[in-house]
């Protein structure tokens, strides 16, 4: 029960440097239908009212993500600056439904969202050497910002990653 009290505060924005939180959700009708492969059932999936929940994908508003030291850099001027920058967080899409466009979609979702906010900035970190996630960002359009040093990385007992920043104004 901790952990959904903690995802309710966040998404309420009660939780320190959380101004505003999504959580957006792709959902299937039927997993075992025609939408996803035969390969494999969608093991990870979790039915909801309106089918089964494929992936997810966390927009939040503000500066920074709470407890993050690689942060970006625009908007650097101006008012409301913590407004104008979101961070796309929590990617994930099952195993089944990869390389259907899954991803790519939520994220469209959440650009438009963050449009709808008035976000001109948005950020996303991602691990150096996850090549399938870095190629998804970059077809989408993201840029790479900044790059976490390696002694960083380690001293936090993670792998390096990367900041990639998309200007959507």
């Amino acid at each position: 029960m901790e952990e959904a009290q903690c995802l309710e505060d966040k998404v309420a924005g009660l939780l320190p440097g959380f101004k505003k939180v999504s959580c957006l959700l792709a959902t299937v009708p039927d997993p075992s239908g025609a939408i996803l492969p035969p390969r494999e059932e969608p093991s990870s999936s979790l039915q909801v009212a309106q089918g089964w929940v494929v992936g997810t994908l966390d927009l939040n508003l503000g500066l920074r993500l709470p407890g993050e030291n690689l942060c970006g850099q625009y908007p650097s001027k101006g008012l409301r600056i913590e407004s104008r920058r979101a961070y796309l967080s929590n990617v994930c899409v099952a195993p089944a439904a990869r390389r259907l466009g899954v991803a790519y979609r939520l994220m469209q979702s959440a650009k438009d969202l963050a449009q709808s906010w008035g976000v001109e900035h948005l950020y996303v970190h991602v691990v150096k050497n996850n090549d399938p996630a870095r190629l998804l960002y970059l077809k989408s359009g993201y840029e790479l910002e900044q790059e976490e040093k390696a002694n960083v990385a380690r001293s936090l007992g993670r792998p390096a990653r990367l900041l990639l920043h998309l200007d959507i104004s």
